[in-house]
């Protein structure tokens, strides 16, 4: 097999970087095991997974399980990017009947169908976790599932028979997994509450119940997606529930935000620090094309909901449509701003996920929260036209911009935003980038909706 190698310019055809990108991954983007890979190591024209020697000197999420940091850049999101191809792969079947998409597909499924039976050997059902170093950990997170779900529910039409069997299997004991922990997990060693009802997570969990029903056919399902979906209300985002706290409270402020993060002291009860949601909030839309096929009697709500989650991934967006990873909100005059706090020792000491990183704020651009854009964008086209007239327009720019430079997990527009210990961030593939260019380019073709 020739060496791999990774090359997309701005001023190419859409369809021609979506088949440089799937066929980057579906030729080279699976290990020995068959188990996909997550992030790798690019720097210049060296792109590989990650080795230890890439780590020394640096600083690295570690948690009680004892993965090494090789295991968790090259395996974090294997399950997650396994969902997204399966998805995207399935999804250009039906559109082209093209013979490769269902060997992708395959590929994908097989990856899933690893980490399922590493867990089950270890003596569990429907736990898909992160498989770090290649092994059963106790890490996983919602939007491990949420990817494999779809990807599972859309390849199970064309799927063998095996296949087939083994997804009717898959999907109950995903679901009844969440069910039995009253969909409240341990990640990194803190715990996270029940998302049931979480804005990110109920619209997703509710589908997981829906597709055990439409299985299986055992009413216990269909009863929970009914609670589940009552639970979601108006399905707000994350700066509508922060804006709720306003209300009830009086303040958003929160204990652990870094000295110096305001844009204006006189603020400091209107004003939160804003990571990861832009990009999180595509899970609470993920499933909403299943849940519009079965309608629950909500597909109002869910048009509106589209709309905001549609307009929230844009927050922390520049000019030049990279994202920034952190920002400052202020939920009371709905405007953002960057943030730049430097590390204290009392930050330093002991940062979240023990990880540097963590430790300061800075105008780093994150290249996976605006990957997820386009999908979305198509989705708000397709569902919520009336609210959202510009989304096409915008998945379309999202994608003819898309180069080398927004293939990177972390993107240091001037060389000064990722500090020495964390600078490693900055040579490493993206999980995101390559399978939802692919997820955005095959829903728009299945839906004929032309991108170029």
């Amino acid at each position: 097999m020739t060496k791999p190698s990774l090359h997309i310019e701005a001023d190419w055809p859409v369809a021609r970087k979506v088949q440089t990108l799937q066929d980057f991954l579906g030729q080279h983007y699976f290990d020995e095991n068959g188990l996909m890979y997550a992030m790798w190591y690019w720097k210049g024209e060296e792109l590989r997974p990650f080795r230890m020697e890439d780590f020394e000197g640096y600083s690295y999420p570690s948690s009680s399980d004892g993965f090494t940091p090789r295991g968790h850049q090259n395996n974090e999101n294997s399950a997650w990017n396994s969902g997204i191809f399966l998805w995207s792969q399935s999804l250009r079947y039906q559109a082209t009947g093209d013979e490769q998409a269902l060997e992708y597909a395959a590929k994908a499924f097989h990856s899933i169908d690893y980490i399922f039976k590493l867990t089950e050997a270890a003596g569990h059902r429907g736990y898909l976790c992160k498989p770090y170093d290649g092994q059963v950990s106790k890490e996983t997170s919602p939007d491990q599932y949420f990817a494999v779900a779809n990807g599972l529910w859309n390849y199970r039409s064309i799927a063998p028979k095996a296949a087939k069997e083994r997804i009717d299997f898959l999907l109950p004991a995903m679901i009844d997994w969440w069910r039995e922990r009253k969909y409240t997990i341990t990640f990194f060693d803190m715990e996270f509450p029940a998302t049931d009802s979480n804005e990110w997570h109920n619209p997703s969990m509710t589908a997981m119940n829906l597709m055990a029903y439409l299985i299986t056919g055992d009413m216990k399902y269909q009863k929970e997606a009914l609670r589940l979906v009552g639970l979601g209300g108006t399905l707000p985002t994350y700066y509508d529930m922060e804006r709720d706290r306003l209300r009830r409270t009086g303040t958003v402020y929160q204990d652990y935000y870094l000295p110096g993060y305001l844009y204006d002291e006189s603020r400091r009860d209107y004003v939160i620090v804003d990571y990861e949601s832009r990009g999180a909030a595509w899970m609470a839309v993920a499933s909403l094309p299943f849940l519009f096929q079965h309608d629950l009697s909500r597909t109002p709500i869910f048009k509106h909901a589209l709309y905001r989650v549609w307009k929230h991934m844009q927050y922390g967006l520049r000019d030049d449509l990279l994202s920034l990873y952190s920002i400052q909100y202020d939920v009371e005059r709905d405007i953002w701003l960057p943030l730049n706090v430097p590390p204290t020792p009392e930050s330093e000491k002991n940062p979240a996920y023990n990880w540097h990183f963590m430790a300061y704020h800075s105008e780093v651009c994150w290249g996976d929260a605006p990957s997820r854009l386009p999908h979305v964008s198509l989705m708000a086209h397709q569902y919520a036209f009336d609210f959202c007239p510009g989304a096409l327009n915008l998945a379309k720019t999202l994608l003819h911009r898309l180069d080398n430079q927004r293939l990177m997990w972390m993107i240091d527009p001037d060389g000064k935003q990722l500090h020495p210990l964390d600078t490693w961030m900055g040579h490493t593939l993206s999980s995101e980038v390559p399978a939802f260019t692919l997820l955005a380019y095959w829903t728009a073709q299945v839906n004929g909706i032309a991108l170029d």
